[in-house]
């Protein structure tokens, strides 16, 4: 998959890390996955992410994403989730109803959508009648 930043017009090949890349491509990946997302360890996950014991995760995953904390309220975390809704100083959300905003630091994929839309999620195949209800099918078909 390819990447474009908006604002230098750079496109990159989008890589994904080795044990996502594992996780997702391999057969014992997928059966590992399927675990992971099991609703009992799904719950003592989150139990951790909650606690104290998880705040030494913090200051990995600033260095590992380069997350430049200038941008966001000084604050003392709890816990990692507590970290990971953290709230950035003076956040201007455009409310054209015509733009698409993601309020997140994030990726967004944008594809053009036609009736015969389908896409590949998680190595699954979903048709966009399945994804959205059909009066949002209608409403963003030709759109992104």
């Amino acid at each position: 998959m390819i990447m474009v930043n908006r604002k230098t017009k750079e496109e990159k090949v989008l890589e994904y890390s080795g044990s996502i890349k594992f996780l997702y491509t391999s057969l014992l990946g997928r059966i590992i996955l399927k675990f992971i997302n099991n609703r009992l360890v799904s719950k003592i996950v989150g139990k951790y992410m909650n606690s104290k014991l998880s705040i030494k995760r913090i200051d990995k995953t600033i260095k590992d994403n380069h997350i430049n904390m200038d941008l966001f309220e000084k604050k003392e975390y709890t816990s990692f989730n507590d970290f990971f809704t953290r709230r950035k100083k003076n956040l201007n959300i455009d409310t054209n109803k015509n733009h698409f905003v993601s309020p997140s630091d994030s990726k967004v994929l944008a594809i053009k959508l036609n009736k015969d839309s389908s896409f590949d999620i998680k190595r699954s195949r979903y048709d966009l009648k399945n994804i959205i209800n059909e009066d949002l099918t209608s409403k963003y078909m030709n759109g992104y």
